[in-house]
């Protein structure tokens, strides 16, 4: 199996900065729990030296982050993870030590934004699955989910390598997912911390106190960088409510559902009680947080992701926490290099439904092709100049002709869609896996990245899967330092 790598310029922006500040220390409660994790795992070697090495406040730390997700959660999920790996690679290689962290969301409580899971057959068509909540309330954390589901037997390239089968079958969400990225960056050092930890939340106390003594001021800052973000055409991504309240009181693993009224009351009775262990931080304090406890150099970021981070700059002013560079991830397309020649990939990418109907066209017998415009237009001349004579004759002809001009037009189309049908057979039949790829390159008309399960990699690129990623995120940000940011395609070709 041959693997390459073609890019092309989407737009230009400012070259990210690779400067990396000394961070603080890092909370020591924090190494317990995420030694017992990796340990339980069989976290590779590489792993485990990166986290020796986070103690160490002259080491730079990358984060990126996500809710956990079934087979890997989507495709950008990944991308962001090798993203973050390949900028640490950079900072060590310009002499500051750096470790890749992947903050997982594991305290999300949106099964509906996680339960699902696409992947493609051998002919590209793809395989959707949606599964039910095995949790026992709807604000229950989705990582503790016991569901684990095995790819189906007729995905493209048959089953994945052995290291991301043994990840599929951990048992839960969150230990599938930690596990999947793991198999495929765990030799470059990828951490992953688990958000669910209460040692998190403990770590996160003086945090709390710093926020529930300005609680209203930060709400109100957040609204208006909204507001003004709206005013100049961006949908805010924080609204009302959610700006308000920055934790959530816990019942174990569930969100508990409290009067306004008494929402503030009760964060500092729990304050007091157990230093935050039964807080958990909402929309407005997740990023804060992760910042707080890491001081990361660089945060590997998407782009909607970029829009709510930046709503969040007052957070961070009146918190006084340093906001660490924002970077855009990898936005890469896996593309069939045996279907589509490497002349059109982006073309093919960009507009998949026009790349196929040009291809079909060009099945259509040439004297067909030229003859149905221009039947369509010689029609429509002599049409109007009928209508157009006879105007101050019969003034009803005009309408007539009108009329008559879309009952034409309606069969021409008619027409030209039975010639099309028939090209697309043809194109089809003698190049099958074409039918599927518009659905392939961009799942319900979205970038495949967001349509795709991360589980896709290791299906189309086997062994090398992490080896590749990592390469398409190095070259990304190889084009990023020279201010392009570039879509990439990661060419699959199994001749």
């Amino acid at each position: 199996m041959r693997r390459r790598l073609t890019s092309w310029p989407e737009e230009s922006v400012p070259p990210p900065t690779s400067t990396a500040p000394p961070r603080p220390s890092f909370p020591k409660g924090l190494l317990i729990p995420w030694h017992a994790a990796l340990r339980d795992r069989n976290a590779p070697d590489a792993v485990l030296r990166a986290l020796a090495r986070i103690e160490d406040p002259g080491t730079a730390v990358v984060v990126c982050g996500q809710q956990p997700g079934i087979w890997g959660g989507p495709l950008y999920s990944l991308y962001k993870a090798a993203t973050a790996v390949a900028w640490a690679d950079r900072l060590t290689a310009a002499g500051a030590p750096a470790v890749a962290v992947f903050w997982m969301g594991a305290d999300d409580a949106d099964w509906d934004e996680i339960a699902w899971g696409t992947v493609p057959r051998s002919d590209l068509g793809l395989l959707r699955e949606r599964w039910t909540s095995p949790l026992p309330t709807a604000r229950h954390w989705v990582g503790s989910a016991g569901l684990a589901p095995a790819v189906p037997e007729e995905a493209a390239g048959g089953p994945p390598p052995s290291g991301v089968m043994a990840a599929l079958a951990r048992g839960t969400v969150a230990e599938t997912f930690a596990a999947f990225l793991e198999s495929l960056l765990g030799d470059r050092g990828l951490l992953v911390l688990d958000a669910r930890w209460p040692e998190v939340r403990e770590a996160g106390r003086p945090l709390w106190e710093r926020y529930i003594d300005d609680h209203e001021a930060i709400a109100e800052a957040v609204g208006e960088q909204g507001r003004a973000a709206f005013g100049a055409g961006e949908e805010p991504p924080i609204r009302g409510e959610e700006a308000a309240r920055g934790l959530f009181p816990l019942d174990g693993e569930r969100r508990e559902d409290l009067d306004p009224g008494e929402w503030q009351g009760e964060v500092r009775r729990r304050l007091a009680a157990d230093g935050g262990r039964s807080l958990a931080a909402s929309v407005v304090l997740r990023a804060p947080l992760q910042d707080f406890l890491l001081g990361p150099q660089a945060q590997i970021v998407g782009r909607g992701e970029a829009a709510y981070l930046r709503q969040l700059h007052p957070v961070y002013r009146r918190l006084e926490i340093r906001e660490p560079v924002r970077i855009e991830r990898l936005h890469a397309t896996l593309v069939p290099a045996g279907v589509l020649p490497r002349e059109r990939l982006r073309d093919a990418v960009e507009d998949p439904e026009a790349y196929v109907a040009e291809r079909a066209q060009d099945a259509v017998p040439a004297g067909l092709r030229a003859a149905l415009p221009d039947l369509r237009k010689t029609i429509r001349t002599r049409l109007e100049d009928l209508t157009g004579s006879a105007a101050t004759w019969a003034t009803d002809l005009g309408q007539l002709g009108a009329s008559a001009a879309r009952k034409i037009d309606q069969q021409m189309n008619r027409l030209a869609d039975a010639v099309d049908r028939k090209a697309r057979q043809s194109l089809y039949a003698e190049e099958p896996r074409l039918r599927h790829v518009p659905e392939f390159l961009r799942p319900r008309r979205g970038p495949q990245d967001r349509g795709l399960s991360a589980i896709t990699a290791p299906l189309l690129l086997g062994e090398a899967a992490g080896e590749t990623v990592l390469a398409a995120a190095a070259a990304h940000l190889d084009r990023l330092h020279d201010g392009v940011r570039h879509h990439v395609a990661i060419e699959v070709n199994d001749a």
